[in-house]
């Protein structure tokens, strides 16, 4: 997995987006979750960045907690923006999704793999 599910790696790309999170902040928290080990600093990919941010076993651990509360989420929020594909998935077998997502590196690459949900 990387540090977030949506292959955003470096402080440029978390700086870029949707949550228009201050530079600031968004230091800082880097900064807690290296220090809490849940991230760690690898250079970055073809020298384009000069850090990027990756989970530690300590932060992948993690997948199933954040699925739960993403599946909460769908079930008693009906503008989470959760994809119907990925709820569906989660209701048949949380544990193995949470293996997969471990494994594929991120939520996306997940769903990559994944076959349209049928209608």
């Amino acid at each position: 997995m990387t540090c977030c599910s949506r292959r955003r790696t470096s402080f440029r790309d978390f700086a870029a987006s949707e949550e228009r999170i201050a530079s600031n902040i968004l230091a800082d928290r880097l900064q807690r979750l290296e220090h809490a080990g849940l991230i760690t600093k690898v250079p970055g990919p073809g020298g384009r960045e000069r850090t990027a941010y990756r989970a530690t076993d300590k932060g992948k651990d993690l997948i199933p907690v954040l699925l739960a509360m993403m599946l909460w989420s769908a079930r008693h929020d009906p503008d989470t923006g959760a994809l119907e594909q990925l709820v569906a998935e989660l209701e048949r077998d949380q544990r193995r999704v949470a293996r997969r997502v471990r494994r594929d590196g991120s939520i996306q690459a997940y769903l990559r793999n994944l076959q349209p949900v049928a209608e």
